[in-house]
């Protein structure tokens, strides 16, 4: 009895913890992340992507799907990095199926 109870909560927590990794390494959620860090620091009154949140900025790439165009390696303003993130989120919702040949090109 306490052995299968011990599998049960095993198999629960290994569960929990698959679920917990794809949505902290869901792009989606990491931009989600970034939008409100970027926000936070336009509040605080910042126009411009900091030099040190560039790294940040850029690891998004890396968890794109392939043919989701990845943000571009330049800083600028903050309000210009929240729009590409909100697009970027958007590409992420747009199912991504193949065409047959010759349509939807």
């Amino acid at each position: 009895m306490i052995a299968a109870a011990n599998r049960d909560i095993r198999h629960h927590l290994l569960l929990a913890e698959l679920r917990r990794a794809q949505i902290t390494n869901s792009p989606f959620a990491y931009l989600d992340t970034m939008i409100g860090e970027l926000e936070s620091l336009h509040l605080d009154g910042a126009r411009f992507v900091p030099a040190s949140f560039a790294p940040t900025l850029f690891a998004v790439n890396r968890l794109l799907p392939t043919g989701v165009a990845p943000l571009p390696e330049r800083r600028g303003l903050i309000r210009d990095a929240i729009d590409q993130c909100f697009d970027l989120q958007e590409r992420l919702l747009v199912p991504t199926l193949p065409y047959p040949e010759g349509e939807g090109e």
